[in-house]
């Protein structure tokens, strides 16, 4: 389902009508309605373009081949503390210079203290798109505080789209509730899921690999003073690697970097730009696109077997 097809479906907008300042625009402290990211259409190459940060590992759906394997993940929530040492630290080797900072999961609003987070992020980020990537289910029952917290903070949500979407009136009543705050809701992603496609076997050319990879530079994770160059890296060692044990792929020091020993930009996009060891099992440059569906927690929703 296309996004105009969906806000037409829910009875957000009519034939004729433009997304306007429920997709298109976002507001800002003085009200004015600005195109999303026009701050950064310069031309210097200074900034990171993208990272992520999981609030919570865990999820209140259960995807098959989700990215982030939250299906096997334990129950967790990342502690305010680590968080804010890590978003600091973060901020501190980039200047702040990172585009868009995506608060996620598994589901970001599990995690009742997600206002803090935030309200930390900002404090950090002052001139960077902060996004919170949701599945939307939770939306409607979200506090007014929560609301409000995000269209002052001027804070993005962008949520999924599933087939259970069509069946939800909660989801419309969300779109209502984010137009009265005046906080950008959209959402970002048709039925299918990509497919990780890891293989044992197949033993790929880093260099080839890495250079048509479709996460390379624009899928950066943050987890635990750890920086990740992709969700997939991630995933298998923390996921993957611990719940499919006999399929544990090897993972070496130079996929990961701590955060800590990291002492300038430079050096955070210096790390981008190199292959990564891991690369010879992942195939990221042809990623299957499946039909949503539940997961049943098997192997291969994940490896190419």
């Amino acid at each position: 389902m296309k996004r105009r097809d969906f806000l037409k479906d829910a009875g957000l907008i009519t034939a004729g009508c433009t997304l306007g300042s429920i997709g298109t625009y976002k507001f800002i402290e003085n009200k004015t309605a600005i195109k999303t990211n026009s701050a950064f259409k310069d031309k210097n190459c200074d900034w990171i373009s993208h990272i992520e940060i999981s609030l919570c590992y865990h999820c209140n759906l259960n995807c098959a081949r989700c990215m982030h394997c939250s299906p096997i993940a334990p129950v967790y929530y990342m502690p305010l503390d680590i968080f804010e040492k890590d978003i600091a630290r973060m901020s501190k080797i980039t200047n702040s210079k990172i585009r868009n900072v995506m608060l996620l999961g598994g589901e970001p609003l599990l995690n009742k203290n997600i206002e803090e987070y935030i309200k930390i992020t900002r404090k950090y980020f002052k001139n960077s798109q902060i996004v919170i990537s949701t599945n939307g289910l939770l939306l409607n029952d979200m506090p007014e505080q929560f609301w409000q917290t995000c269209a002052k903070y001027n804070i993005e949500i962008w949520h999924t789209l599933y087939p259970l979407h069509t069946k939800n009136p909660n989801l419309s009543k969300s779109y209502q509730k984010a137009i009265q705050y005046k906080v950008i809701l959209s959402p970002y992603t048709r039925y299918t899921f990509a497919q990780m496609n890891l293989d044992d076997k197949k033993q790929n050319k880093i260099c080839e690999t890495y250079k048509k990879c479709r996460y390379r530079i624009k899928s950066t994770i943050i987890d635990n003073g750890i920086l990740y160059p992709c969700p997939v890296i991630f995933s298998t060692k923390l996921f993957l690697n611990k719940y499919f044990k006999s399929k544990a792929l090897p993972i070496s020091n130079n996929d990961f970097i701590d955060i800590y020993k990291l002492n300038s930009i430079a050096e955070f996009q210096q790390f981008l730009k190199e292959p990564k060891d891991f690369c010879k099992y992942c195939n990221a440059q042809y990623v299957p696109q499946k039909l949503w569906a539940l997961s049943k927690k098997e192997m291969c929703e994940w490896f190419n077997i």
